[in-house]
């Protein structure tokens, strides 16, 4: 890439030279998009990242960027399980929390607004070929010098705002050590018919997509943190991620690791659903009860969450309960559910082998509980 003036330093957001080219070349400064153009936009040049940044375009570009490990990206859209990761991450001391900085989406304008001056229509990401590997020093000091801004003895500087997954490449080039965390929750977080709305699930399926071919194109590069996983052991899953950021573990840390309750963390009842069957399996009981009891606060009549409930209870021993939900949960979803309808079998061949509540353990059994080794 030639800068348009070789004896002035490249520009970037916010050092006023930037404003100076765009101004020679007639070139607005950029405005920060809205959700709904990002989301759309993405969509539409995914395609074309993936294409056009292969393993091929890194390996001929290992000398790029500046080594350093302070820049700290969350990336893709912030989900229930990214905001939790971002709390639990900010809580420790030698991690500074910022707010948005919107540094790396001010590059690609800049990289864009030098291709426009020299005459060239290079768009991202076509215009990274043009970035040497001097300029990505040049660029990445610049931008590290407005980022040590935020905190200059942290260890890390967290971005307040999640990191566009398409730029995960461009990061890539002028931080190649910084550390990029992407928190893969459940599409229907954001899908069609959440809460999010349909463009967000747009944007979340994209971001998925591109996360899977920077684990072909940058393998390693991108430390995710799957919703099932966390669940299943929160405390686990943050002691990994603090070992890959070179971090001892603190209290505060453990402090803010301590999940509020279940019914919060979720946006939409399918996947508080999902969450109380990651506890079930594990054997929470009790938080898959409250999860669930959280669901049917706002879906009364959900019929997943009825018979997941009947499941906590038949664990507990409390096998009418356990029935009746199930039955009640079949008579709702209106369908044959042959999992459902053998979960509630289970439930009634255990009551008919119980005891009813006038007999004696030995007048039911022949012999009294524990005789065989097994109660009823």
């Amino acid at each position: 890439m030639t800068n348009p003036d070789p004896s002035q330093p490249i520009p970037v957001p916010g050092d006023g030279r930037d404003r100076d080219i765009r101004q020679a070349s007639k070139i607005a400064p950029p405005q920060p998009a809205p959700a709904c153009r990002e989301s759309l936009a993405l969509a539409g040049r995914a395609d074309r990242v993936i294409a056009h940044q292969s393993p091929v375009f890194f390996a001929a570009r290992q000398a790029h960027g500046d080594p350093t490990r302070v820049p700290l990206f969350l990336v893709g859209p912030a989900t229930p399980l990214a905001k939790r990761v971002q709390a639990i991450l900010t809580a420790h001391s030698r991690i500074h929390g910022a707010p948005p900085l919107d540094l790396i989406p001010g590059v690609v304008e800049t990289l864009e607004a030098w291709d426009h001056d020299a005459g060239r229509a290079r768009v991202f990401p076509e215009s990274l070929d043009g970035l040497s590997a001097t300029d990505s020093l040049k660029v990445a000091g610049w931008l590290l010098t407005r980022i040590l801004q935020e905190d200059p003895m942290a260890d890390h500087v967290l971005d307040g705002r999640g990191l566009n997954a398409a730029l995960v490449g461009l990061v890539h080039l002028l931080f190649p050590k910084a550390p990029l965390i992407f928190c893969r929750d459940a599409l229907d977080e954001a899908g069609e018919g959440g809460t999010l709305g349909a463009e967000a699930g747009l944007l979340a399926q994209t971001q998925n997509r591109l996360i899977d071919h920077w684990a072909t194109a940058l393998p390693g590069r991108i430390i995710e943190i799957s919703r099932e996983a966390f669940l299943a052991d929160a405390g686990a899953v943050t002691r990994l991620l603090l070992d890959r950021l070179e971090l001892p573990l603190e209290d505060r840390v453990l402090q803010a690791i301590t999940a509020p309750p279940g019914e919060r963390l979720f946006l939409t009842p399918g996947a508080g659903v999902s969450a109380a069957v990651v506890h079930i399996r594990a054997g929470r009981l009790g938080r898959a009860e409250d999860v669930l009891r959280g669901v049917l606060k706002r879906v009364p009549e959900h019929p997943a969450a009825v018979h997941l409930l009947g499941v906590v209870m038949h664990r507990r021993g409390d096998r009418l309960l356990a029935a009746r939900l199930m039955r009640q949960s079949l008579a709702l979803a209106g369908t044959p559910m042959r999992d459902w309808e053998h979960n509630l079998a289970v439930v009634e061949r255990a009551l008919a082998a119980t005891p009813p509540p006038s007999a004696s353990p030995l007048d039911a059994a022949g012999k009294a509980p524990g005789e065989d080794g097994e109660d009823l």
